[in-house]
């Protein structure tokens, strides 16, 4: 798991449904390197979660296993 992954689980598990925008933002990478990182979580089980379209963009939210 890289860096970037783990830092994307924390945020995820103190703080819940966070925008991509924002994760983008404290990860200082693309929108599309978020969702890519997201995926490859999904894929290799280790994260399941979703991506809910919003008004103002992409919510990205942990959902128990």
């Amino acid at each position: 798991m890289s860096g970037s992954q783990v830092y994307i689980m924390e945020i995820l598990a103190e703080e819940g449904a966070v925008k991509s925008s924002v994760l983008a933002e404290r990860l200082f990478i693309s929108l599309p390197a978020v969702t890519n990182l997201a995926n490859k979580l999904v894929k290799k089980g280790t994260w399941s979660g979703k991506f809910r379209k919003q008004t103002d963009g992409l919510l990205c939210s942990p959902l128990p296993h």
